[in-house]
């Protein structure tokens, strides 16, 4: 900032003097219009220098293909969620939950019969495989490519270990293997995928001491991307029949209503059956209102709730770690 000072002052400086000794006033025969030129070339590289300060269009370019990216991506991530005919189809816990793929591979290493588990490893991989094909869509520039990547790489990963539960007939020890290897790679790809957040490798240590306070630092991101940074204890947790998801209501002091589609559970592997009414949570979500159905009243009509964002990413208290 200094040195930005000091090259205004000089100029104004240069200008005063330009103006004011008649050698460079023009006042000698001869030389008038070559002053004039030497003036009009110094306020030209002035308007230049401000211009430049106050502009910066490759900022503002770079940070809307940011904000554009994340909210085409909610929305991809929402457009490619489960059908209510495939939640129908689907296993599901006691309090009719559709289980997620690593609920599924549990109950296969517990002993479960394989084949009664086998439509929902099959639907899991049909939805991967959806926001495989819509995630290759989406424009990526350098500042959304290692997130994009990752989402990438995860996806085809889960599809992977889905289509071999769906397909295969595996012995009691492949289940058992899979099933640790599944929850090592989840592990490593919820730091990558923190990281392609911007979520800092401390980021431990700050969940730990701003969730059970529920205490977030900021509600709202003061720049691109749009993220809603939400915190505090969850209220209630509503089914949506369609489309299939959950929208949760927390409390302050970041509250609100947020939507959490399938695709976006399976995004956070290992989070969703920890989300309990009145756990602290803390994450990021992107401001995208919209509805759900949530049941039928009389004569059919339908009853909705209504969220404000839609969760990208979220812990809770219960986490270990967090």
């Amino acid at each position: 900032m200094k040195s930005v000072k000091f090259l205004l002052s000089g100029l104004v400086i240069f200008l005063l003097l330009t103006g004011l000794n008649p050698a460079f006033a023009g006042e000698i025969k001869g030389q008038k219009s070559q002053t004039t030129s030497v003036f009009d070339l110094f306020k030209n590289i002035f308007q230049s220098f401000k211009d430049g300060f106050v502009s910066q269009p490759k900022i503002q370019d770079d940070s809307e293909m940011v904000k554009n990216y994340y909210k085409n991506f909610v929305e991809v991530m929402n457009r490619a969620n489960f059908t209510a005919e495939e939640v129908a189809e689907m296993a599901k816990n006691d309090s009719g939950r559709f289980l997620t793929l690593e609920e599924l591979i549990e109950e296969a290493n517990q002993g479960k019969n394989l084949d009664e588990l086998k439509i929902s490893f099959r639907l899991w991989h049909q939805l991967d495989e959806r926001v495989l094909t819509e995630l290759n869509k989406l424009s990526v520039n350098s500042k959304t490519s290692s997130f994009h990547q990752t989402m990438v790489n995860w996806f085809n990963y889960h599809s992977k270990i889905a289509k071999r539960f769906g397909e295969e007939n595996l012995s009691k020890e492949q289940i058992n293997q899979l099933a640790e290897e599944f929850k090592k790679d989840a592990e490593i790809y919820m730091l990558k995928f923190r990281q392609g957040l911007e979520i800092s490798k401390e980021s431990g240590k700050i969940f730990a001491s701003l969730i059970p306070r529920a205490q977030a630092v900021t509600c709202g991101a003061l720049v691109p991307p749009p993220f809603y940074h939400f915190g505090g204890k969850m209220l209630t947790i509503t089914a949506c029949l369609i489309p299939p998801g959950f929208v949760v209501t927390i409390l302050p002091p970041c509250g609100g209503k947020l939507y959490f589609s399938a695709a976006m559970i399976a995004a956070n592997p290992f989070l969703w059956k920890m989300f309990l009414p009145m756990i602290n949570t803390l994450g990021k979500s992107i401001l995208t209102p919209g509805s759900c159905i949530i049941g039928f009243g009389r004569h059919h009509i339908p009853i909705f709730d209504y969220y404000e964002a839609t969760v990208i990413f979220f812990g809770t208290s219960l986490l270990p770690g967090l």
